[in-house]
């Protein structure tokens, strides 16, 4: 499934072009729970909010942690790294390494 994402540009409601989409597809995280996750060919990480990780019952190591650059060029320091979390996404299921963020716009980034 994937769904297309509406921008407002100068006060006026428009589609955003094909290139542009966001595309979120459903994965299960960890067996725990159903979260949509947000695909970015753009990023060079897989990340999620501490929040998902706790609901989901990730656990992350602390020393693992990296300082991180947004798109909107701000940096912050990663809550830590998950190792070989796994998410079922259509029937497969495949172990990612997850960067815990304590927050951000998303809940779920595969990159």
């Amino acid at each position: 499934m994937i769904k297309h994402i509406l921008s407002c540009y100068a006060g006026s409601l428009k589609a955003t072009p094909i290139m542009a989409y966001l595309r979120v597809v459903p994965a299960v995280i960890n067996g725990v729970e159903e979260e949509e996750v947000l695909l970015d060919s753009g990023s060079q990480i897989v990340s999620m909010t501490k929040k998902v990780a706790t609901a989901n019952k990730v656990s992350w190591n602390p020393s693992l942690s990296i300082q991180m650059q947004s798109v909107n060029r701000s940096l912050s320091r990663t809550c830590g790294l998950a190792r070989n979390v796994p998410f079922t996404l259509g029937g497969v299921t495949v172990l990612l390494q997850v960067h815990v963020m304590n927050a951000a716009p998303y809940t779920v980034l595969l990159g």
